[in-house]
């Protein structure tokens, strides 16, 4: 997911293995405690995604995962922070989803995909903001959709990732030729000679000039993951599986998932990343695509977590879990990586922006399982889910020179 970044950010020109003294830290506040305050609550106050819109700073917070811990958790709110007044606010109180995974920036529109309808919706629907505006308009546009994972534009139509259950005869995958005013369902089948259709898409991205959906390769009716790719092309107004491209850096057919993708120069940049507590997902590499399809793996500090754009650099955020260290890293080729920031941390950092020429975390958190007791939950994430961090003037002293 791209990130546009309003200030201008310049990086310190250190190789990865330089050692600096950690940055003075300041936790800014935890948003989402009230709501989520008990225990066994702590995981869904996971930052899933953080944005920058107009002057604020947009907080995802929720877990749509029925599964323990804080299975179901919604209804959220939209939460923001405004730098100036240095003050969290609620702009949307109880959005009727069960979490907010993602913000995606289109044009002068601030718009939250429908995660996990929260009480009697079963229309998938999206949330809209206008710059200027905080105001909420809410289009439940999707019949019998459970679920809405993703949006984008591609060849003068938009496509929605959706989820889809017991959806006879549908697809998912959603085209609007008009705008969003109608939608047609695309065939999303595991092979062109089955007739059940997968159950849900993820997230879309582009590889050259051709439109990919990572999917979950589980299809309507059955509980198990079947052994088929998870990768899916667009052609011929349907969405074909691809099963020849080492998409996930396994030297295996693609059995995981895409995340976080966004284009930097003519590569596609992507954490894979395997499938983990129902929608959510566990990294395990950063990638890079190119146009020819050569698939690259990027070595950087631990596991990648979020990505983002900024003018001409692209920094990734990552988290060595032995050395228990966030780390911040850009490139402005995909060759050479230099180090912006590091620290040490009890947990990783799930997201993070730019915003107000200063460097902001959205703090993450996982369940301690013991997998010799049948996975069994033996520890709740850290208290410190959910709280915002940041690096004062990180954004403004720093000089990659791309």
């Amino acid at each position: 997911m791209i990130k546009f970044v309003l200030l201008a950010l310049l990086l310190i020109a250190l190789p990865l293995s330089a050692q600096n003294a950690d940055p003075a830290i300041i936790v800014v506040g935890n948003p989402t405690l009230d709501r989520f305050s008990r225990e066994n609550l702590t995981y869904a106050r996971n930052v899933w995604d953080l944005a920058v819109f107009d002057g604020l700073l947009f907080i995802g917070s929720g877990n749509s995962s029925n599964r323990p811990p804080a299975g179901n958790a919604g209804p959220v709110d939209v939460w923001t922070y405004d730098a100036t007044t240095d003050t969290f606010s609620i702009e949307f109180e109880v959005l009727p989803e069960e979490q907010i995974d993602r913000f995606i920036v289109r044009d002068d529109e601030l718009i939250i995909t429908g995660h996990d309808p929260a009480g009697d919706f079963r229309d998938g629907a999206i949330y809209v903001r206008q710059m200027g505006s905080a105001a909420w308009a809410t289009r439940r546009v999707f019949e019998r959709v459970t679920h809405v994972y993703d949006l984008v534009e591609y060849d003068g139509r938009l496509f929605a990732a959706v989820g889809v259950a017991n959806f006879e005869g549908g697809a998912a995958v959603q085209m609007s030729a008009d705008g969003g005013e109608t939608w047609q369902h695309l065939v999303v089948r595991p092979d062109p000679d089955r007739v059940e259709t997968v159950g849900r898409v993820y997230e879309f991205f582009t590889i050259g000039a051709d439109l990919y959906a990572s999917v979950s390769p589980r299809t309507l009716g059955s509980t198990n993951l079947s052994r088929t790719t998870s990768l899916y092309r667009y052609a011929n107004a349907e969405f074909i599986p691809v099963s020849d491209l080492d998409l996930l850096g396994t030297g295996e057919m693609p059995l995981g998932r895409v995340a976080r993708a966004l284009i930097f120069g003519e590569q596609t940049v992507y954490v894979a990343a395997e499938f983990d507590n129902d929608h959510q997902w566990s990294p395990r590499r950063l990638m890079s695509a190119s146009p020819d399809l050569t698939f690259t793996t990027h070595d950087v500090p631990g596991v990648p977590y979020d990505l983002l754009l900024h003018e001409d650099a692209l920094l990734a955020l990552t988290w060595d879990a032995r050395a228990r260290r966030v780390h911040v890293v850009a490139t402005c080729d995909l060759i050479d990586w230099r180090a912006v920031t590091a620290f040490d941390a009890p947990t990783f950092a799930r997201s993070f922006a730019v915003y107000n020429g200063d460097l902001y975390f959205g703090m993450g958190g996982n369940p301690v399982f013991a997998p010799l007791l049948f996975n069994t939950m033996v520890d709740q994430p850290p208290a410190e889910t959910g709280e915002i961090w940041r690096i004062d003037g990180a954004a403004e002293g720093l000089h990659l020179g791309c």
